[in-house]
């Protein structure tokens, strides 16, 4: 619709290509007439010169051929009155008749064998005359046809008198006299006289080339019975066309044809016609400047303005001059609906942008993302929360596809292909993505449009990273009640046993102990001393088996005792607390930290220290918070000892920050990280990825107990795999406010 709109002309060149066009077909029209009378005109005045000349020529030539044909008329009359005259006296009459008439060339007596007798000049006799005669209509004389002369300076034409006893005389009349007379006669420059006999042979033309080769035109329309008329032909001579008139002379039947280039007949035309095109022209010119000032300032202007009113109204501009004075009624008539058009507009332009602002605002207020998509995938419409999300505001997005808007949807577009071809929503709920250094959770709901002929679909989506959290945290509370709850009741009967085990593992050394006189004693009875006993019990390792029991059984009572920590409440034992001076002992006390079998050293570990001068003092147990960080420190230097670096080396970074309703804690390092499927588990109890023996899995259990449950904070991890891990704390200012370090995540 737009390229034929586009293509459309407007009214000054409609009406402008329409007055050229008629301008232009009466001047065709004009021209063709006048051209077609011009060339009468122009080919009346070469008949008119063809007629005038040719008759003049066609006299000439006829005296003097008649002139010729009357002295052998008169020789051979002569002749005829000396019957059985010899060849001299023959020969005598004939340069007689010769010397008298200087038009012949030659003189021949022919009997009626058509032996030449007698020739004058002298020639050859007694051989045959092989020069074809034919009789003249109506006359009692012969003619042949054109030939050169022997010297090749001239052209000769036969001329017969047939006596009564059947000789011939034969006169070689000279053309060239005729040729002369034609040149002197010649018409203006390109026109040409040509002199043929009835054969259509060449006997005169201004080019002595075309008569020495006996050119013959015997194939134009001037031969046969009735072929010359009074009007001019086109006939085409030599490659060239001409226009050509033909006049016979009857009494020797010989034709002079008058002829001209056709292309000066068309000149002579053009340049009759070129005046008139002149003239045409100017008249036109004026009659269009007239005429075209006319319609610009009754027509053209008006719908002009007419037009920029309407320009004005697509722009949004609804004001209109209602002072003009309309040309005619038809305009009048359309300008006074146009401007009810306008106002009919403007009334639906305010309903529309009310409407549409009132919808805008009830989107834009919804938390939710929403962007709409056409057939194509081009958004359509995006509210606020989709601006703030993907950075870029409406009038950017709109009409590009959602894949260049926000790359991270691409993943959805199949999704959102099938939802549209199904015509069925499709909701896709807690879609992970990378923020940075954190994972946010999203629902994404894909609605298909088929209803009023639209197509395209709806996407919304929601950030349900707090929900999906909180259900986090809300699964791990609850393992971490019922695993406290059963840590009261296990940790009392594990303590029994167990203190038996390193009780008796703690007697049966002290049994074998050299340094007890009463063991000496007792070896010296059976015979067998102390010496070799513990000899024996090291060549067999049972020391070694003792160790690992009294060491396994510490170990069980480390558990059992942070069991009993994990079911204990610790309200009693919380005072104010500066942050800073806490995690400053907990550094220190981790700097000397040296675990050989656990292969950590904080010795080789940058600790950083990122404080916030502004932290405020907070009331929770510092003894706990100083096991959870010590914890953690333990954990990054452990983790940290796996990987190599190729520049720098490991680091651990304490950062604190003040928030509005709780301080913030984070312990980062630049270790191996974790993978996301370890993260979501990292806080369940006996979940470890340490070797066997080198880790309990209850530590950071232990340590999200101490901040959720014991202090009412938040405790969350953040890592990417191959570039380390970050724990965050929050511990609430009010510790009685169980829901600010939830608000502020």
């Amino acid at each position: 619709m737009k390229e034929s709109r586009a293509q459309l002309p407007s009214l000054v060149q409609l009406t402008s290509s329409r007055l050229l066009l008629w301008g232009t077909l009466l001047c065709v029209i004009s021209v063709a007439v006048l051209g077609s009378f011009f060339f009468f005109i122009a080919r009346s005045e070469f008949e008119k010169r063809s007629e005038a000349i040719s008759a003049t020529l066609a006299k000439y030539v006829e005296n003097y051929v008649e002139g010729a044909l009357t002295t052998l008329h008169h020789t051979g009359f002569e002749l005829e009155m000396l019957p059985g005259a010899t060849q001299e006296q023959s020969t005598q009459s004939l340069r007689r008749a010769w010397e008298a008439n200087p038009r012949f060339s030659r003189l021949l007596l022919i009997d009626a064998e058509r032996i030449i007798v007698a020739s004058v000049p002298t020639g050859r006799s007694n051989v045959d005359f092989a020069i074809p005669l034919q009789m003249l209509e109506g006359k009692n004389m012969m003619q042949g046809r054109p030939v050169p002369l022997e010297d090749g300076k001239g052209m000769v034409v036969h001329l017969a008198h047939k006596m009564s006893d059947g000789r011939l005389l034969v006169g070689a009349l000279k053309l060239n006299d005729i040729q002369l007379h034609i040149a002197g006669l010649q018409p203006s420059k390109g026109e040409t006289v040509i002199l043929t006999d009835a054969w259509g042979t060449v006997m005169a033309h201004p080019e002595k080339r075309v008569m020495q080769q006996q050119e013959n035109i015997g194939n134009l329309p001037f031969y046969g019975p009735g072929s010359i008329g009074g009007e001019s032909i086109f006939i085409h001579l030599h490659g060239q066309s001409y226009l050509a008139s033909a006049t016979s002379i009857p009494s020797i039947q010989w034709v002079l044809i008058f002829t001209t280039p056709s292309s000066a007949v068309y000149a002579e035309t053009m340049r009759s016609l070129s005046w008139f095109i002149f003239f045409l022209l100017v008249l036109y010119t004026v009659f269009a400047v007239l005429v075209g000032a006319e319609m610009r300032r009754n027509i053209l202007r008006p719908f002009s303005e007419l037009t920029a009113s309407m320009r004005r109204l697509a722009g949004g501009d609804f004001s209109i001059d209602e002072n003009r004075t309309d040309t005619f009624e038809e305009l009048a008539s359309l300008r006074s609906t146009f401007t009810h058009m306008v106002r009919q507009l403007q009334n639906r332009e305010t309903d529309l942008k009310k409407t549409r602002l009132y919808i805008k605002n009830i989107i834009d207020s919804m938390p939710s993302i929403i962007i709409g998509l056409n057939e194509s995938y081009q958004v359509t419409h995006m509210n606020q929360a989709a601006e703030e999300w993907m950075g870029l505001r409406e009038e950017e997005a709109r009409g590009r596809l959602i894949t260049q808007v926000y790359p991270p949807l691409s993943g959805y577009l199949e999704d959102i292909m099938r939802a549209q071809d199904e015509r069925s929503p499709k909701l896709l709920e807690k879609q992970a993505a990378n923020d940075g250094d954190m994972v946010q959770y999203h629902d994404v709901l894909i609605y298909p449009l088929a209803s009023n002929g639209m197509q395209g679909v709806v996407l919304r989506v929601d950030d349900v990273t707090r929900r999906v959290r909180m259900e986090e945290m809300m699964v791990q509370t609850e393992k971490m009640m019922s695993v406290g709850g059963l840590a009261a009741g296990m940790a009392h009967e594990i303590n029994n046993p167990l203190g038996a085990i390193l009780q008796g593992a703690q007697n049966i050394e002290r049994r074998l102990s050299e340094d007890l006189p009463a063991n000496r004693t007792a070896a010296e009875k059976v015979g067998c001393p102390l010496e070799c006993i513990r000899a024996y019990l090291k060549e067999r390792q049972i020391l070694v088996f003792l160790e690992g029991i009294r060491e396994s059984g510490t170990r069980a009572a480390s558990i059992v005792a942070n069991m009993l920590d994990f079911s204990r409440s610790s309200e009693s034992r919380r005072s104010t607390v500066d942050m800073h001076k806490s995690l400053d002992r907990t550094v220190e006390l981790a700097a000397n930290d040296y675990d050989l079998k656990k292969r950590y050293d904080f010795r080789s570990i940058a600790i950083i220290r990122d404080y916030d001068p502004n932290l405020r003092e907070i009331i929770c147990s510092a003894s706990e918070i100083e096991q959870v960080i010590l914890n953690l420190l333990r954990n990054a230097a452990q983790a940290m000892q796996g990987k190599s670096y190729d520049q720098g080396g490991p680091c651990i970074t304490i950062r604190t920050r003040q928030e509005s309703q709780c301080i913030r804690i984070d312990v980062e390092d630049n270790g191996p990280g974790m993978s996301e499927s370890v993260r979501k588990r990292v806080f369940e109890p006996f979940f470890t990825t340490k070797e066997i023996g080198v880790g309990t899995g209850l530590g950071l259990s232990v340590s999200y107990f101490i901040i959720k449950e014991n202090h009412n904070g938040s405790f969350d991890v953040a890592s990417t795999q191959g570039f380390g891990t970050r724990f965050t704390i929050r511990l609430p200012n009010d510790p009685t406010n169980i829901t600010a370090c939830a608000l502020q995540e």
